[in-house]
């Protein structure tokens, strides 16, 4: 691989990690006029996930892609941000879930989101 291909990949990596660490900010109500307590804080944590279902869709030279995974007995669809990945079917994918809570305080429940990690080994 070409040393330019190679840090063009790194790049969209490390934009695609800080668009997942702003929604995490954002929806963890950091970015809200709420003030936070120790119990309003998120969690998040990286887990391989087989994937079940690929997702595509495109529109011109626009694309789109997801994938359906297995999530603790639920079926979840995980964003390819970039559209940048190939995977199929019974591969395994590297997810990060985050639960927050929700920005608008509402009781009801917290948010959960699923964003697929630009990297290759979860440890």
């Amino acid at each position: 691989m070409k040393t330019s291909h190679k840090i063009h990949n790194m790049i969209k990596q490390l934009f695609s990690l800080l668009l997942v660490c702003a929604a995490w900010i954002t929806f963890s109500g950091c970015a809200t006029s709420h003030r936070l307590t120790a119990q309003d804080s998120g969690t998040f944590e990286a887990v391989r996930l087989k994937i079940l279902k690929v997702y595509v869709a495109k529109d011109g030279d626009a694309l789109y892609r997801a994938y359906s995974v297995l999530w603790k007995d639920q079926e979840v669809v995980v964003n390819d941000t970039f559209a940048d990945t190939d995977h199929h079917a019974g591969d395994t994918i590297n997810v990060l879930v985050i639960k927050n809570p929700n920005p608008e305080k509402k009781e009801t429940h917290k948010l959960l989101q699923f964003h697929l990690l630009p990297y290759d080994d979860v440890r």
